[in-house]
């Protein structure tokens, strides 16, 4: 099977909303904002002449604040500065792999070499590590039928993560 496509922004962004979700280290993040938060409040309320409580508050905010504009500010920060990145490229899948081309080269990556697979809404995510996974939008195939034969091809060679 053969796409050609390149990773719009939105892709992009759903891809790092997606990796970021669901980990452990943003839930134990967010637990242990909300317990800074709380010892703020604690803080303020039962000693409000100390400056700490309302710091610890402060702190509190910005770092929940930035749990959720983490995601994007990420994107920004990696789609705008590697666009050769996500532009057109044609890609094949097979029995054995992945092979990629693109304006910075030519990829082949065996079935092997991915850890996992994660599907979305709009896209496959293929997980070669914890961190980097490859983006296949939806919208690249021409029919459910060839949806539906990808989604076999991949759920019969890599993990669902």
């Amino acid at each position: 099977m053969q796409l050609q496509y390149e990773i719009q922004p939105s892709e992009h962004l759903e891809m790092v909303k997606t990796a970021r979700s669901g980990s452990a280290r943003r839930t134990i993040g967010l637990f242990l904002d909300g317990f800074v938060f709380l010892c703020g409040l604690l803080l303020l309320l039962l000693h409000p002449e100390v400056f700490w409580g309302p710091v610890f508050i402060a702190c509190a905010v910005l770092i929940f604040l930035l749990h959720f504009a983490g995601p994007y500010i990420a994107h920004r920060r990696i789609y705008t500065r590697n666009p050769r990145i996500y532009g057109q490229r044609t890609v094949n899948f097979d029995e054995q792999g992945i092979r990629s081309d693109t304006q910075l080269g030519h990829i082949e990556a065996p079935w092997s070499s991915f850890e996992r697979f994660r599907e979305t809404k709009n896209l496959f995510l293929l997980y070669q590590t914890k961190d980097y996974a490859g983006i296949v939008p939806k919208r690249v195939f021409s029919s459910p039928e060839q949806l539906a034969e990808f989604r076999n091809l991949i759920g019969s060679r890599v993990r669902r993560g």
